[in-house]
């Protein structure tokens, strides 16, 4: 990590010096908008000291779907890419699924792409790379909007650090790809402000692609939420619109302006085809394709959990270690800090001609807050039942994104009022907001006066309770002392402001030190996230084994054994962590079997399972083979039916009729294949000769097999079948037919034959020409404008 951070600091120390020795070379303003970038950069060491400083330091505590999720299929995706691989295909989990369609491996975004490809070899500290430099984008590309709405760079500089370093973006660092993803909306907002407000459709089109390249991490739920932000961004601006010109005639928008949404829309999923259009074939097969209401309120804010806006340890210091919500409290985390709120607070009531947008931020953000809340308001029922999309995605706690994105925004505002001399008329709001403040210290302080009454009689009573008063009464008190300090610059604002170039100085302080001591300690550990991947015995064991197998670590052993193991270690596995986008037809398939002593569990291939020391198995099918290492047995499967078969004979069956046929005790699924309609071959006999003689996987996306028969007779291949995949027999083309409900058949004539079955989806091919076609009409749009050079762009 170290040689791209100096890297970065080379290239931005040299182009400081150069626009600092040269400005008239470069943009006006170019030398402080630098140092502010440098800052930013400053901030992220300050903040990540121990990560980027420190060995022993990881993010986030206890691994997250960072290290359990994300690090496996990112290491999965380096080592395929650095060998000139795509891989759509993951052969390696549920018994092979759909990879590059799967949106969550975010393999065609701009900057996990370059990152996969030069990170050699992969490693975590990768990963850890990835998510905080996101943080700094988020800084800058915040800093950049605020700019645009005519903001002070002491203003911008602290809009930025507030939506950096809030308590969404810390609390969700392990969920990468929404981070990824979120940290874009200031840079859509700032091309799609300016497109309509200049009327050029350049703009939007460049914001287009900056939403575009927000939909590549690969988390459709923020990929909904960015839009629905923008269309009521939009609606507000077209209003504005209306209002401002009332005076004149109440004039409407110009078809630019009401064509600019239309416009970043087309851009964005057009740029995005590559990934939507495969991932929405996914999403239809997949197990989110019906998702109830009670699944999808899951992690919903509680009211009790808003203490946290203005306490964020009132229930606990971080998702490892709180008490009194249901859930994580990483959903529910939206801390932003006092000192800005107060400074929201002053953006929102300061006359001046971006009030407007001030109400739009203020109003977005109780709307929002209430869509968090889920099922303790309508309105979060409403857009699930009525709004395509919504009824695919859960945890509405996640929309609080959106109040530490408008409180950020307000900051902004309100720091560069303090900038600036308080005019006559702003005085009586500000003086309320000071009398407001003072008396929420004065309730505060005869709150903590409670609570440390309730420290001082809960000494003898049980450890945990006593150690949560605690908590909460240091919360408290931190929080007073922040609302003391934010009343001090309110004060200095109101009564002394021949100090206003030292008086955002001192604020942006204040927010530094409020949201690090708040945040900086919320993911970093010293325990080793990777430790349930460390089992190089048991990893060892299962790599001699040169035979096509999966293992089967469904057995409750993930608390010591991380269920993405086996993709970095090219070990097929039956199961896989938690994954929405898991086939409906896998799901159905695994629930239908009762139990591992069912017949049709063997079909999986599963000739391994990864299991407890004190795991209970049906010990007439299971034996022990590795039993010495640290922490998991290993038992072999003696009924685990060979990942390719040469079957004889099938039957034809209605779907559903084939899983209770698996399960019979009497079938044979080595001498018949259940299709689901014909025609069926029934051999006069079943006796005669037929092998596999060799399976491989070239790549993820391709399957060989050398296998012969003295009569025709079915390849079966116990891999999931999905739409896309092909098969030839001796390079001549032959139709793959579903088998035994889930699996792979061809039909084989006599002989000895090669096999060759490839991945090649509709959906891909057509997604990355559709991508490719927008791409260069967007690069030529913003060209050409470019090359114009009109004023006011």
């Amino acid at each position: 990590m170290a040689i791209p951070i100096s890297l970065a600091v080379l290239i931005w120390a040299l182009i400081t010096v150069l626009a600092f020795f040269k400005p008239a070379r470069f943009p006006k303003g170019l030398f402080q908008d630098l140092l502010a970038v440098g800052g930013f950069g400053a901030l992220l060491v300050g903040f990540f000291w121990q990560v980027l400083l420190l060995t022993e330091y990881q993010v986030p505590r206890g691994g997250g779907d960072l290290a359990s999720f994300l690090y496996p299929v990112y290491s999965f995706a380096a080592h395929n890419l650095q060998q000139g691989i795509i891989p759509l295909w993951n052969p390696y989990q549920f018994g092979g699924m759909p990879f590059a369609a799967d949106m969550q491996t975010g393999m065609f975004y701009p900057i996990n792409f370059l990152v996969l490809l030069l990170a050699r070899p992969f490693s975590y500290q990768a990963m850890e790379g990835l998510a905080i430099l996101h943080y700094f984008l988020a800084a800058v590309f915040m800093y950049i909007y605020l700019r645009g709405l005519g903001i002070g760079r002491l203003g911008s500089f602290g809009g930025g650090t507030t939506f950096a370093f809030s308590g969404f973006a810390v609390a969700h660092l392990g969920h990468l790809n929404m981070l990824s993803s979120v940290v874009w909306l200031p840079l859509v907002l700032h091309f799609f402000h300016r497109g309509f407000t200049t009327g050029r459709a350049s703009w939007a089109v460049a914001a287009g692609a900056a939403y575009g390249v927000s939909i590549l991490p690969g988390h459709v739920q923020m990929t909904l939420y960015l839009g629905l932000f923008l269309i009521l961004y939009w609606i507000w601006g077209m209003g504005s619109q209306i209002w401002t010109s009332r005076r004149q005639g109440w004039r409407c928008p110009s078809v630019t302006q009401i064509g600019s949404l239309p416009i970043v829309l087309a851009v964005a999923f057009g740029l995005a085809a590559i990934q939507l259009l495969p991932s929405f074939e996914l999403t239809g097969l997949s197990v989110r394709a019906a998702l109830s209401y009670e699944k999808a309120i899951e992690y919903a804010v509680s009211p009790l959990g808003f203490i946290t806006l203005v306490i964020p340890h009132f229930l606990g210091p971080n998702s490892t270690d709180f008490w009194g919500i249901k859930g994580n409290l990483t959903e529910v985390y939206g801390y932003t800090g006092i000192v800005a709120m107060l400074l929201a607070a002053l953006g929102l009531v300061v006359i001046s001609s971006r009030r407007g947008w001030a109400w739009f931020f203020a109003l977005a953000a109780f709307f929002f807050v209430l869509l968090s809340l889920g099922q303790d308001t309508v309105l979060h029922g409403w857009l699930y039942r009525f709004v395509p999309g919504f009824d695919k995605v859960r945890a509405p706690g996640r929309f609080l994104f959106f109040f530490d994105f408008a409180v950020a925004a307000l900051a902004g505002f309100g720091l560069d009022a303090v900038a600036r001399p308080l005019a006559r008329r702003d005085r009586p709001a500000v003086k309320f907001i000071l009398r407001a403040a003072a008396a929420l210290l004065g309730i505060g302080v005869v709150g903590a006066l409670f609570f440390y009454q309730a420290l001082l009689t809960s000494q003898d009573k049980d450890a945990v309770i006593y150690r949560r008063v605690e908590e909460a009464t240091s919360g408290i008190v931190t929080a007073l002392v922040f609302l003391a300090l934010g009343l001090v610059v309110l004060l200095l604002h109101r009564y002394h402001g021949r100090w206003r170039t030292f008086i955002p100085l001192l604020a942006i302080v204040v927010i530094v030190v409020d949201l690090f001591s708040s945040g900086w300690s919320y993911n970093t550990t010293a325990r080793d996230v990777l430790d349930g991947f460390n089992h190089p015995q048991v990893i060892r064991f299962l790599q001699e084994d040169r035979d096509p197998f999966r293992i089967d670590s469904a057995t409750n052993v993930w608390d010591v054994w991380q269920p993405g193991i086996n993709l970095n270690n090219d070990i097929g596995d039956v199961q896989g962590l938690f994954n929405p986008m898991t086939l409906a037809d896998f799901s159905n398939y695994w629930e239908s079997m009762g139990s591992r002593s069912s017949p049709s569990y063997d079909l999986w291939n599963a000739k391994y399972v990864v299991a407890h020391k004190d795991v209970v198995l049906d010990w007439a099918k299971y034996q022990p083979v590795l039993t010495d290492a640290p922490k998991v047995n290993v038992y072999l499967n003696t009924r685990a039916r060979p990942r390719a078969m040469v079957v004889p004979s099938a039957r034809v069956l209605p779907r559903e009729a084939m899983l209770e046929q698996l399960r019979a005790p009497d079938f044979n699924a080595a001498e018949t294949v259940l299709l689901e309609d014909g025609p069926v071959r029934t051999p006069a006999s079943t006796q005669y000769p037929r092998r596999i003689v060799s399976i491989s996987y070239p790549t993820p996306n391709q399957v060989r097999i050398e296998a012969e028969t003295a009569e025709a007779a079915y390849l079966f291949l116990g891999d999931v079948m999905y739409p896309g995949w092909k098969a030839s027999v001796d390079g001549q083309a032959a139709p793959v037919r579903r088998a035994d409900y889930l699996f792979r058949t061809v039909d084989l004539p006599p002989g000895r034959h090669t096999v060759d079955f490839a991945f090649e989806p509709r959906t891909w091919t057509l997604g990355w020409v559709i991508s490719l076609l927008f791409l260069l009409g967007t690069v030529s749009t913003i060209g050409v404008a470019a090359l114009r050079k009109v004023p006011g762009d």
